[in-house]
């Protein structure tokens, strides 16, 4: 009983020293991804980093390189981060950390009330990117259920799945979108598509902008 318990002591001593370590190389990590995706995609900088023992936060500016009259500029991102080596996702995973982060499209929108006047409940994404040890970016981006009205039209999008793999110095990697099922009715006229799955496997960029790969659309049911 004695040697057991000096194990487990042991074991949880092991953890926490890791989880101390990882809280301190957690926002050289996110200043490292962010150089990443300055080449790649938009500008973004660290606006504010709070680093916690088993959980720390961060809010990310993002500038966009090809400005657009309908998105904010800059638009302002909350991450909470938890620090590995444990990580509890459906279970639990090892991995380096853990970010979560909730957006809702209406505030990143210049005419919010415009959106909202189109969109029923606004559309909310919940993203998870989880760090493994490798330093592959784990992403899953979920929404909610969207619905869409106006006068001549009822779009209904059950909650859209996107899921990938990402390589961060390179952004090579795999991305699959999936949605159970579409409807759409238009002056009476009904159309549903049902399991639509979009796969993308990008395997190099020629420049900046321009992914070369393999794209693949599937849907199972046309109605």
């Amino acid at each position: 009983m004695k040697k057991f318990l000096i194990f487990i002591s042991f074991i949880i001593l092991v953890w926490l020293g890791a989880t101390f370590y990882i809280s301190t190389q957690t926002k050289d990590y996110l200043l490292k991804y962010i150089r990443y995706e300055d080449k790649f995609q938009n500008s973004f900088k660290l606006k504010s980093f709070k680093r916690g023992f088993f959980v720390s936060t961060a809010k990310i500016e993002m500038s966009l390189k090809n400005k657009n009259i309908y998105l904010k500029d800059p638009i302002v991102l909350d991450y909470k981060i938890y620090n590995g080596p444990i990580i509890f996702d459906d279970g639990f995973n090892f991995g380096f950390n853990k970010i979560v982060s909730t957006i809702k499209i209406s505030e990143i929108l210049k005419d919010k009330s415009k959106f909202l006047k189109l969109v029923k409940d606004d559309v909310i994404v919940d993203l998870k990117v989880i760090i493994s040890f490798d330093k592959i970016l784990n992403y899953k981006l979920t929404t909610n259920n969207i619905i869409i009205k106006d006068k001549k039209a009822d779009i209904t999008i059950s909650p859209i799945q996107i899921t990938s793999k990402i390589n961060p110095e390179n952004m090579v990697g795999k991305v699959t979108v999936f949605d159970k099922k579409i409807t759409s009715i238009f002056d009476k006229n009904k159309i549903t598509l049902q399991n639509v799955k979009f796969f993308i496997d990008i395997k190099e960029f020629l420049d900046t902008e321009t992914a070369l790969g393999d794209f693949f659309l599937n849907i199972d049911k046309f109605i």
